[in-house]
């Protein structure tokens, strides 16, 4: 990922992650904000689990130290795919760690969009 520089109304700006909490594939995090003036997705961070690590206690921790290098103190939503609601369960019960479900039911919509601002420039990574 390429560093871009924060702008100087990064502390007004929506940030949230996103989260694919796969067992048998590779769970996934990645952590942005949306910068509305410019009108961008700048991922600022990911980071994967897989095999053995996939545990709710390896993946709070992960997930603890990437908002804690971003400085996310407020501001900040966490989401992750519907198909593992039982992960997400623990992570709040047992971590104090709370993500939203998504819904898929417009998944081709959405993906078709991100293609698009990725054609666009308008997510940077």
């Amino acid at each position: 990922m390429r560093k871009v520089p924060r702008p100087v109304y990064y502390d007004l700006l929506y940030k949230g992650s996103g989260a694919d909490l796969g067992v048998a594939d590779k769970t996934i995090e990645i952590f942005g904000y949306y910068d509305f003036p410019n009108a961008r997705v700048v991922i600022q961070k990911e980071f994967a689990i897989e095999g053995a690590e996939v545990r709710t206690d390896i993946f709070a921790a992960r997930h603890r130290e990437s908002v804690e290098e971003l400085d996310w103190t407020q501001r900040a939503t966490y989401w992750s795919d519907n198909s593992n609601l039982m992960l997400l369960n623990d992570l709040g019960a047992l971590h104090k760690i709370y993500i939203n479900a998504t819904d898929k039911e417009d998944k081709a919509q959405w993906l078709n969009l991100v293609r698009i601002m990725f054609k666009q420039g308008r997510i940077l990574d």
